[in-house]
Order: C-alpha cells, then structure tokens, then sequence
C-alpha cells in the first residue's frame, strides 16, 4: 500500500493522512503502515487513472483526480464544491460527523477553500512544509 499526494502538502492533506491512517485500515488494509510519497502539484502520478492506482493499493490524496482530489483538473471534472481532500476522506471513512472531528474537518476544509491568517495553523503547515527540505519543491 501507498499513499502519494503533492509536494508541500496543505492542512488538508495532512488532516486526510491522519484520517487514513487511524480509521482507515478496515476499508485500506495496511493504509497505516503505507509509504508516503509526493509529486508535483497537479501531477498525474507515473501516468495511471487513479482507478488504476487504487486497483495497485495507492491512494492519491489531493491530485489524480480521484475520489479524494477536490479539484481534479487533470480529469477535467469541475471542483467538488464545499470539499477539501479532509472532507472528501473522512466522509469516505464516515468520520464526517464523529464528535471528535466535526469542528475540525469544518475548520480544515474552510481554511482550504477561503484562506485563513497567516497564524492559522493550515498556514503554520506550510511554513513547516517549506523549511523541511523533503515536502517542499
């Protein structure tokens, strides 16, 4: 299993890695141990659909266009309004609504849609992003 998403991810991407990780297993077996990679922004990852990634146990968290990319441009479908790659996976993992995550997945999914200040912690994940050498372009 393996789960690849862009370099330098967003807040929500991270928030989705999170998701998988704890309450994916069941629907992904072997998703919590799964090797972490990253592509360019907008990449279409070594040229496969995301169906054929999926069928081969990767999953494309925000590109590919696939179920878990909210504005799967290479696909050319329109952007999944309201959604973030957060959203999109926990409602795949129905943790949606789950007491726990509600306010956070709201939270998550605004920042990504609307943008937020810059002390806000989807902007301090950038920054983290940038100044570490291996999520960063």
């Amino acid at each position: 299993m393996r789960i690849i998403t862009h370099i330098g991810p967003h807040f929500d991407e991270a928030v989705a890695l999170y998701f998988l990780r704890e309450h994916g297993e069941k629907k992904y077996p072997g998703v919590n141990q799964a090797k972490l990679e990253f592509c360019g922004t907008g990449c279409d990852p070594e040229d496969k659909t995301w169906e054929q990634h999926l069928a081969e146990g990767t999953l494309l968290i925000g590109i590919g266009g696939g179920p878990f990319d909210e504005h799967p441009h290479i696909s050319g479908a329109a952007r999944k309004e309201g959604e973030s790659a957060c959203s999109l996976v926990a409602r795949d993992l129905d943790v949606l609504t789950h007491p726990l995550y509600r306010e956070l997945i709201k939270e998550v999914t605004k920042a990504d849609l609307t943008g937020v200040s810059p002390l806000h912690c989807s902007n301090v994940m950038k920054l983290i992003c940038r100044l570490h050498g291996s999520l960063s372009a």
